[in-house]
């Protein structure tokens, strides 16, 4: 599956400002320009929420891999709650290969 190309929210933002500002709105049909600014600050919007997420999971990872760390000092890796931390893991991070056992 290909992925399109992601565009520049801001860019299009500008463009459209100088459309309307330029008076080369009017030739646009109506409410064009309304709703284009619409969604190019909807996608601001997202992207400052996607960016916030992925701060939010970065910090929540680093302090269970604190936690596994403590729970295998605990009670062994092969610990019930560790397995489970194992498998949260493992489903976060489904491509990314498991290390064989033996291997550093």
């Amino acid at each position: 599956m290909t992925q399109t190309p992601s565009r520049d929210w801001q860019k299009d933002m500008e463009t459209t400002k100088k459309i309307r500002s330029g008076g080369n709105g009017k030739y646009a049909p109506a409410g064009w320009l309304d709703a284009l600014e619409y969604w190019l600050q909807e996608a601001k919007e997202r992207g400052e929420r996607e960016q916030q997420l992925k701060e939010d999971l970065t910090k929540m990872y680093d302090l269970m891999k604190d936690a596994l760390g403590c729970m295998v000092m605990l009670e062994g890796k092969d610990g019930d709650h560790v397995q489970r931390i194992v498998n949260v893991f493992r489903a976060l991070y489904p491509d990314t290969p498991a290390p064989k056992e033996g291997s550093s």
